[in-house]
């Protein structure tokens, strides 16, 4: 299969995971304090840089959905912070992701 797409269509499922793990507990996902199950995907791109846009398209479709709507700057502001998180748990994990590679390459 082709990478680009690969990206692509895995972008799309965490973006779609993403929503399906915040809207049915919207009780205590939106708010002051705010508690996300699915600010756990935001480790995700440890493995994979399409984690990235995956996680930050799904978190602004969950803050747009968002049944007691916060306003522009939950949606904008919430989803960019997501965005900076996993842009920096990506760059972080450069370490991990070439030790990985490593270990395959001797495996072969």
């Amino acid at each position: 299969m082709n990478k680009k797409i690969f990206n692509l269509v895995l972008s799309g499922v965490l973006a779609a995971m993403y929503v399906i793990l915040t809207l049915p507990f919207a009780q205590i996902a939106f708010g002051m304090v705010q508690f996300r199950l699915a600010e756990i995907l935001t480790t995700l791109p440890i493995l994979t840089s399409a984690a990235i846009p995956g996680v930050f398209i799904g978190c602004l479709l969950a803050n747009f959905l968002n049944p007691q709507n916060l306003g522009l700057i939950d949606i904008l502001g919430g989803s960019l912070t997501t965005l900076l998180a996993a842009f920096l748990t990506w760059k972080i994990g450069r370490p991990y992701r070439n030790f990985v590679l490593e270990q395959k390459k001797s495996l072969a």
